[in-house]
């Protein structure tokens, strides 16, 4: 269960009670006149008869002189708690500290026209039935960056532009272990946007950020947030293996937000919004930029693991022994090993199979299956077209079905 500290209300600190703040200063009794009481003569001690005796003028003296020394010192202390003190490090020039103002109005502006929503599945009218996620617009020529999580196992991909239009999309090439695909708009018939883009490298801890996306998909218009970097070079566990080159914000990051952008100041894109830190205080997290572009080139040059011609069986899987006791209860799973199937997209060959979510796949054509990645391991050395003997467990009961790997563009 997460721990949850009541949002009470705080007394505000005053001036004295900052910490490292000076205490004020309150004067003392006026030295020209006047006494600690004020100026009220009946507040005034009477004359004593005996004033004029020597003793008494001796004991004044003293008396008087332990008391300028006390006012001395007083004045003395107050003005070295008010004295400037002398700096012990290095200030740097005002101009060195200053850092570029966020104009969130202006920015998005500049931004909004490059950033896309990025549908996956098949669209009947108006109505999109499947996924939906963000990307950013690389070329005028309509290729649009975004993670590979977002169009992995897309039976379709279409893109709605900041314009309005909305234009199918192919799948060019992606790194599922980096978490970047890229993708390529059909059909335009003008030119789009591109985004620009910043450097990762130029970040420090504290710079403002914004992130920007379909969050939840909610709408046309994209969602935005603003934060600051929280950390820089983080790696957490992804889809595919260990997630590294990572910026760390605290902008809020949301489902629907993958594969959009996180801008700086200036609006130049220096990160891919790829996941947010389940209960927790906004703690998200985007690909560095600078990490993305060489595999980015790569896509465009034809070497990236996955195109549009690899093999594509149609099941998102995980590992057995890895699933809670509520999913086994649910589905029947008694098993240790295999992979347990989480998904089937529409009309994959899985699907055309009878393969159901729930299922566990414990061998393909011969090769026992213990574990989610052996899954992909025998689909990599299939060709589309190629027919698949997949052994399975459903509720206890072993199973087997035929089929047939397709494609990945479609």
């Amino acid at each position: 269960m997460p721990h949850f500290i009541p949002a009470g209300p705080v007394p505000r600190l005053g001036e004295a009670e900052r910490p490292g703040a000076v205490p004020p200063v309150f004067e003392g009794p006026p030295l020209g006149g006047g006494t600690a009481f004020g100026n009220d003569p009946a507040a005034v001690p009477a004359p004593d008869s005996k004033a004029h005796r020597p003793e008494r003028v001796w004991r004044t003296a003293v008396m008087g002189g332990v008391v300028g020394a006390l006012v001395a010192a007083l004045i003395f202390g107050a003005v070295f708690l008010l004295a400037p003190r002398r700096q012990v490090t290095e200030v740097r020039p005002a101009d060195e500290l200053k850092r570029e103002a966020l104009d969130l109005h202006s920015l998005i502006e500049v931004v909004r026209p490059s950033v896309v929503t990025v549908n996956t599945g098949e669209r009947s009218g108006q109505e999109m039935f499947g996924g939906t996620g963000s990307g950013v617009v690389l070329s005028a020529k309509g290729l649009v960056l975004t993670n590979a999580h977002v169009v992995s196992g897309a039976p379709a991909i279409s893109v709605d532009l900041a314009d309005g239009r909305t234009r199918d999309a192919t799948l060019v090439g992606s790194f599922p272990d980096r978490d970047v695909a890229v993708i390529q708009m059909q059909n335009l018939d003008a030119p789009v946007v591109p985004a620009k883009l910043g450097s990762s490298s130029d970040l420090q801890v504290g710079d403002d950020v914004v992130a920007i996306g379909n969050a939840l998909g909610l709408g046309e218009d994209p969602s935005v947030t603003t934060g600051i970097v929280s950390a820089k070079g983080r790696s957490i566990p992804g889809p595919q293996g260990q997630l590294v080159d990572l910026i760390q914000t605290d902008a809020a990051i949301n489902h629907g937000n993958s594969g959009g952008p996180l801008v700086d100041v200036q609006g130049r894109v220096v990160g891919i919004n790829t996941a947010f830190a389940a209960n927790s205080q906004n703690v998200s997290f985007a690909l560095e930029i600078d990490s993305v572009m060489p595999f980015v080139a790569d896509i465009e040059a034809g070497e990236s693991p996955i195109t549009a011609d690899s093999p594509f069986l149609g099941v998102r899987t995980q590992d057995v022994d890895g699933l809670s006791s509520d999913i086994r209860t649910n589905f029947d799973v008694e098993t240790d090993s295999g992979a347990f199937v989480a998904g089937v997209v529409p009309d994959s060959g899985a699907a055309e199979a009878g393969l159901m979510k729930g299922d566990v796949i414990v061998e393909i054509d011969g090769s026992l299956v213990a574990k989610s990645v052996e899954v992909g391991r025998v689909l990599a050395d299939a060709k589309p077209g190629a027919k698949l003997k997949v052994t399975y467990l459903r509720s206890g009961e072993r199973r087997q079905a035929e089929a047939t790997v397709g494609r990945v563009g479609g």
